[in-house]
């Protein structure tokens, strides 16, 4: 006959669809009263459980004596367990990283290697209503969207795993003081770690001091903060629906680069949606907008791996890592590039007319080999068709054209003799180079945009 307690887990974990008496779960024991409450609930239902205990070796004696509690509790229930010992101080200062970001790392990392070599579906952590209510309040205090808000997931995918492996949260309808009547009540034996007592860290001010307060405003606040994100992720499979339909309205792939209408009409919320994918967050769709209303074109703003440049009406992301700087040497034709999701094209013809639309025509014998095919740079100038010699910068050129953003930052010259004689995307020629129709030797170049 099951407790009341665990009929609960039970019930919650049949109703979310965590587990079948079959699979295998590897619980995650840290030898505290959350995880090794699991670990007795979940071995007491008859699921297939084994034990994984990570020893960060941060705290000295109480670190081993953690580990052998695990180790003697697992033992006396008949239980599998696996151990590990990291030296995280040492892994923390070489990657330059936080100890809570290098030990959940840390973590995950062993969880996939252990649950793949062992045929392990699944991974049990001890996550209850309190921490439920704490990342909601983190996440809102960080910043953050409507995923954010949805918190912990009762099951998700195990990070960074080939293998499909599942993170469950069987307690995540559970109060901490369930949970700890439970264990003093049936004396399961678990070690406090001091350092959780302590308001080193944001997530455990939130514990100590916000929560009880807000509770002292509102009875049960804890659980109404919870319930508000078992709402909203009931309510995700709906928003994601409507925020991809968002992002293919206003989002274009190019090859190369990414195309995203961007102009000052919409709303900060929505510029937001559109680049978070992209590691961009809430401050920056801030700045973004504001840029925007100012007419700012050109301006960059930049994520971990992008750069995003303002146009009027479009703007563009790049990959900050990928170059896309072209210097080319042009000995004979046909000469093929691709660039930018463009096809350009340098042939030699006898027709000196231009009909083909996307496409000039220059004078080959006013031209002098090679040719070079480059980036533009700052200072760059020529003498466009039409202007009596009259030498412009590139740049202003390409503002009076309006090509902004990416295709801006990579635009083309073609130059003979070291002078600039055409200009892509503008299409634009050189007055020396200029053909009519009575010349039969010409270069055709055409810039076709793929589809």
């Amino acid at each position: 006959m099951l407790f009341p307690f665990e009929q609960k887990i039970k019930s919650y974990i049949e109703n979310q669809n965590l587990l079948l008496p079959q699979d295998a779960v590897l619980v995650a024991v840290s030898g505290g009263p959350d995880s090794m409450c699991l670990l007795y609930i979940l071995n007491r239902l008859g699921y297939n459980v084994s034990a994984g205990h990570v020893n960060y070796q941060l705290r000295g004696e109480d670190s081993i004596l953690d580990e052998q509690l695990v180790i003697d509790f697992c033992k006396n229930h008949n239980i599998k367990i696996y151990i590990t010992r990291v030296e995280t101080n040492i892994i923390s200062q070489q990657l330059k990283q936080g100890i809570q970001e290098v030990t959940r790392q840390l973590r995950y990392d062993w969880f996939n290697k252990l649950c793949t070599e062992h045929g392990i579906a699944y991974v049990a952590t001890g996550h209850h209503i309190e921490d439920q209510a704490e990342t909601v309040l983190f996440n809102l205090i960080r910043g953050t969207g409507i995923k954010g808000v949805a918190g912990i997931h009762p099951i998700r995918n195990l990070e960074h795993n080939v293998a499909q492996i599942k993170i469950i949260r069987p307690f995540l309808s559970a109060s901490k003081a369930e949970i700890t009547d439970y264990v003093n009540t049936l004396t399961i034996p678990y070690r406090l770690d001091i350092s959780n007592l302590k308001d080193t860290y944001t997530r455990n001010k939130i514990r100590h001091h916000i929560l009880p307060l807000l509770n002292t405003f509102q009875s049960n606040a804890t659980e109404h903060i919870s319930e508000f994100a078992t709402h909203m992720q009931a309510l995700l499979p709906f928003y994601n629906q409507w925020l991809n339909g968002l992002k293919a309205e206003y989002t274009l792939r190019q090859s190369g680069f990414i195309q995203i209408k961007l102009d000052h009409s919409l709303p900060v919320s929505l510029i937001y949606l559109l680049l978070e994918d992209y590691g961009f967050n809430s401050s920056q769709a801030d700045q973004i907008h504001q840029a925007l209303e100012e007419n700012h074109s050109g301006k960059l703003f930049y994520s971990e791996l992008y750069t995003l440049i303002l146009g009027n009406t479009i703007s563009d992301l790049i990959l900050t890592f990928t170059s896309s700087v072209v210097e080319e040497r042009i000995e004979a034709l046909p000469y093929h590039l691709n660039h930018f999701g463009y096809d350009l094209t340098l042939n030699q013809s006898g027709d000196s007319k231009n009909t083909v639309a996307d496409s000039v025509v220059l004078n080959l014998d006013n031209i002098k080999w090679p040719l070079i095919l480059r980036t533009w740079q700052p200072g760059d100038k020529m003498a466009p068709m039409g202007m009596k010699g009259k030498q412009k910068k590139i740049q202003d050129i390409l503002t009076d054209k309006k090509v902004y953003g990416v295709l801006k930052k990579n635009a083309l010259v073609l130059l003979s003799n070291e002078k600039i004689i055409w200009l892509w995307p503008c299409n634009i020629i050189s007055e020396p180079v200029k053909a009519d129709g009575s010349i039969k030797n010409s270069i055709k170049i055409t810039a076709v945009k793929k589809i």
